[in-house]
């Protein structure tokens, strides 16, 4: 009984501390400063262990950038100007020896808040721009996995060094002030089809290039 009491101790714990690492997370975003982007614009981010499928949708376009262990690949829909863009994971790595990537430095804090019932901290990420200093407030919580997903001004790269995911993000550029926020959180499985994206119909576009 003893042993059979411990082993459902240990199996608790674990659930308790185990990390959400698989579902899809909806966002919205919120201008100030009488700039407003509308209704209709939503980011989708469907994760499941070492992918991600970031899905934006506005007025305008539509993006899905899918990231795994193989690389990136996006797809852009602009009002029926359909193209793709790929990178390896090689190229992606080299970019980053290069410098064409920025690093970020991440500073934690000690305010937390609760988001759609999970608790999260909040963090500051500096990112070098143009020779001056771009710092975001970012919201996250460790009880949901880091997900490796573009999500506006955060990148796959920088998402890595945060501890969970992130369910919030306030931007202030002058007198504007932006606030991407989490509004919906769904723990379902996901199907893996959801991340096997077609570029048929679609035109290749090298990384960097205007046309």
């Amino acid at each position: 009984m003893r042993k059979i009491f411990l082993l459902l101790t240990v199996i608790a714990c674990t659930n308790i501390h185990a990390q959400v690492a698989e579902g899809t997370i909806k966002y919205t975003m919120e201008l100030e400063g009488g700039f407003s982007m509308g209704p209709n614009v939503s980011t989708i981010i469907y994760f499941k262990k070492d992918k991600s499928l970031t899905e934006m949708n506005t007025p305008v376009y539509t993006m899905k950038t899918l990231n795994d262990n193989n690389g990136m690949l996006l797809l852009m829909n602009a009002n029926g100007n359909k193209f793709y863009q790929r990178k390896t994971k090689a190229e992606i790595d080299k970019d980053r020896l290069t410098g064409k990537t920025a690093t970020p430095v991440i500073e934690a804090t000690k305010q937390k808040k609760m988001i759609l019932g999970y608790e999260c901290i909040k963090s500051y990420l500096t990112v070098p721009v143009k020779g001056a200093n771009s710092k975001i407030g970012l919201w996250h919580t460790a009880k949901i996995s880091p997900i490796t997903a573009d999500l506006g001004v955060l990148t796959r790269d920088m998402a890595k060094k945060i501890n969970g995911a992130v369910l919030e993000i306030n931007i202030e550029e002058g007198p504007i002030k932006s606030t991407i926020r989490a509004v919906e959180i769904s723990v379902k499985p996901v199907p893996e089809s959801v991340f096997n994206l077609s570029t048929v119909g679609y035109t290749e576009r090298k990384p960097g290039s205007r046309n």
